[in-house]
């Protein structure tokens, strides 16, 4: 299975994006009901096969791997602070988030080079500059940059919860993103890309000649080649499957919203975005046969509300919510978490709780934020350092950190709550451990 997992992946995203450009070309609102539903179908039908491809090369796969790989390395090489690991597991091929940072990065340039946009940009919100790129014809080649990306990356966000728009849906998003990046020299982030590659291949050659002198090398040099290839193809899988996921989200979304639209328009619901408090199998009974949900719908979404910023348990025994002992709760000034990403920085702390407060975040500084996603990770390289609440080695923030060789430490729990914007601190991302410097 692990021969064919990713070659099938990738036949399956071929024949998707067929798919998802003939469901592009139609008019949702002019579809029956029955249609609909088959448009529907079908879609969760590729859906299903996404996750079965997934499952194996996400789960088995890349993790079994991976281990593998950093076990070897710590056993035959003594690579204990995971230095050879992290290079070797870096600077892969086709990483369609590096991609997407990239052309984001490309995107502030035209914003920060173009003087009229700039300061529409500074003196604006996000909302009134998206505005303003519709009415003022002096901003004309930036928005016709912007709506380039959006026809290339609009289908990704900052998150997987449907009820959240994707950058198509709301541009404010990635003009929040831009104004982030809009003074921050970033450099030239292909080359740097490029750069990591060529590290990789070095660091390869220099492991496997290490390896080929030991007792048995020529064995064990050919069995960690062969792991080696299988760990760097599922971590790119693990990381590119987001991609035709978020595509599959958009689609999702926007049958669900036309639902929405049509239980609205016969008073069951306030507004369509209401459908998303609905179960899907409640949405098909509305469709067929129409009463009024408004009052249990507006019970969920406050519910909703209360919760959607609370991270939820490591564990559940039961229905019982419990987490593993926080290392940290001896010693204050010294917090421990998982090592994701080598490297040591001092900085300045960023507490990040929302996508909307990226801006906020200045040049070196060390953010503290729950989990990141794709459309986080686009200020990476102007970050100093990073810790997360969730997460481990093979998480999203901690393969974009290795990406941009910025110390990180994830699994630190509570960390938005222990750590406070302003304060002083030292990350060492070689054994997972933050010193509060300034309390």
């Amino acid at each position: 299975m692990i021969f064919r997992t990713d070659k099938a992946y990738r036949r399956w995203a071929a024949e998707f994006t067929e798919r998802m450009e003939r469901l592009d070309a139609m008019d949702l609102t002019t579809l029956s009901d029955e249609a609909l539903g088959d448009e529907y179908r079908e879609l969760i039908e590729a859906g299903l096969k996404h996750y079965r491809l997934i499952r194996y090369g996400m789960v088995t796969h890349s993790i079994g791997t991976n281990l593998m790989v950093k076990r070897w390395l710590q056993d035959w090489l003594d690579d204990r602070s995971g230095v050879y690991y992290s290079k070797l597991i870096s600077g892969l091929d086709d990483n369609k988030t590096i991609r997407t940072n990239i052309e984001l990065a490309k995107l502030a340039r035209s914003a920060a080079r173009d003087e009229a946009v700039r300061e529409a940009l500074r003196s604006h919100t996000s909302r009134e500059a998206l505005s303003l790129l519709e009415s003022d014809p002096s901003l004309a080649r930036f928005k016709a940059d912007l709506n380039a990306f959006l026809r290339q990356y609009g289908h990704r966000s900052h998150t997987r919860e449907f009820y959240f728009p994707r950058w198509a849906d709301d541009p404010s998003l990635i003009i929040d993103v831009v104004k982030a990046l809009l003074d921050s020299d970033l450099g030239d982030l292909e080359k740097q890309e490029r750069k990591k590659v060529r590290e990789r291949k070095e660091t390869e050659r220099e492991v496997l000649e290490k390896i080929g002198r030991l007792r048995l090398g020529f064995f064990k040099k050919l069995l960690f080649r062969t792991v080696l290839h299988y760990a760097q193809t599922y971590l790119g899988f693990r990381e590119n499957q987001r991609f035709y996921l978020d595509h599959m989200i958009l689609r999702w979304r926007r049958m669900f919203l036309e639902y929405g639209r049509r239980l609205a328009a016969k008073g069951v619901l306030d507004s369509p975005e209401d459908v998303f408090f609905l179960s899907k199998e409640e949405v098909f009974e509305l469709i067929d046969a129409p009463r009024d949900v408004r009052a249990p719908v507006s019970e969920r979404r406050a519910e909703f509300d209360r919760y959607r910023d609370v991270l939820p348990p490591k564990f559940l025994r039961g229905n019982v919510e419990f987490d593993d002992t926080a290392v940290h709760a001896k010693d204050a000034a010294r917090i421990t978490g998982t090592s994701a990403s080598p490297g040591v920085v001092s900085g300045t702390i960023r507490v990040v709780a929302r996508i909307e407060d990226l801006p906020q975040v200045k040049e070196g500084e060390i953010m503290v934020t729950s989990n990141t996603d794709p459309g986080w990770t686009a200020i990476f390289p102007k970050l100093g350092g990073l810790i997360t609440e969730t997460g481990g080695i093979l998480s999203h923030g901690a393969v974009v950190s290795r990406e941009y060789g910025i110390p990180a430490v994830t699994a630190v729990k509570d960390a938005t709550a222990i750590f406070r914007t302003g304060q002083s601190v030292t990350l060492d991302g070689n054994d997972g451990t933050i010193y509060i410097v300034e309390v």
